[in-house]
């Protein structure tokens, strides 16, 4: 029941963020529209191609969150006991993703239309 309510709140929420980026209602049910009639499996191989690096961190992610506690205990126990040049070359890769991941544009406050 609470994964259920989690994913009912998760779309609940997505839906109505696009509706507040919208520049109008008739554009907020097209886009909506499109998410749920448009789908095609022909777009996933051009953006893996694109964003693969966006791809790898996402299934990455994904594999952590299932990781049992008993693991993620252990691992957290390893980084702290490392050598120091090991936790200087995660820092690196932290580093280089966050840059990867930044985008340079200002997002716009999602209010100001309202």
């Amino acid at each position: 029941m609470k994964l259920l309510s989690g994913l009912l709140t998760f779309t609940t929420v997505m839906l109505a963020f696009v509706f507040f980026r919208a520049e109008s209602v008739a554009e907020a049910t097209t886009i909506i529209g499109g998410i749920f009639t448009n789908f095609d499996l022909a777009y996933l191989p051009p953006f893996v191609s694109v964003r693969y690096v966006w791809c790898i961190m996402l299934v990455l992610l994904l594999v952590a969150h299932f990781v049992p506690c008993s693991i993620y205990a252990a691992v957290k126990n390893w980084f702290v006991e490392s050598f120091w040049l090991v936790k200087l070359v995660v820092f690196v890769i932290v580093v280089q993703l966050v840059l990867q991941f930044a985008t340079s544009d200002v997002t716009p406050f999602i209010y100001a239309q309202y």
